[in-house]
């Protein structure tokens, strides 16, 4: 299995938490956010230099709200990339 920073992803790449590895109040702050280990997210946005993504997180509620995760948070959250099926012509 392939595993990534959440901040090496690109732009419309989808993939999953596997983990978060931050402690204490930073690792709190990560999951308050909804970016919890299974959870299905996609980088919809990247500041200019790529230190901040923009991340839709869809809540239990079925709200959506856009979370900007930091250079230093998006290090610490680890990505399975799920992989585009390619279809035959």
């Amino acid at each position: 299995m392939t595993y990534m920073q959440l901040r090496q992803m690109q732009v419309n790449q989808t993939g999953t938490i596997s983990g978060v590895r931050a402690k204490g109040e930073r690792g709190r702050k990560i999951r308050d956010m909804g970016l919890v280990p299974g959870k299905q997210i996609r980088v919809q946005g990247s500041a200019p230099h790529g230190s901040c993504r923009k991340i839709p997180i869809c809540a239990v509620c079925h709200h959506v709200y856009m979370a900007g995760v930091r250079g230093g948070d998006s290090q610490v959250a680890a990505v399975k990339p799920v992989q585009k099926k390619i279809s035959k012509i």
